[in-house]
């Protein structure tokens, strides 16, 4: 079953990934766009919102390997410097 998932994710990441190439967004500022939204929900949602929204801890992991992802594309991109 984990290979399904590898696989999903595989093709997932491609279309996103293509996707963002047309727009003109790169995946670092979607990324950390998110991962504000996301942190200030979490955060802000008790005392804004009246009751507390609760991240769970795998979104926050899932952004983390997406920003990952998004490092390794642009090292493997860009040409050696030296």
């Amino acid at each position: 079953m984990n290979w399904l998932k590898g696989l999903v994710m595989k093709l997932v990441g491609k279309k996103v990934s293509a996707g963002l190439e047309k727009s003109g967004i790169s995946k670092s500022k979607l990324t950390a766009i998110v991962a504000v939204l996301v942190l200030a929900i979490d955060k802000l949602s008790g005392p804004v919102f009246g009751h507390p929204i609760v991240i769970p801890p795998e979104v926050f992991k899932l952004l983390e390997a997406v920003g990952l992802w998004s490092l390794r594309d642009a090292m493997d991109s860009k040409p050696d410097v030296v």
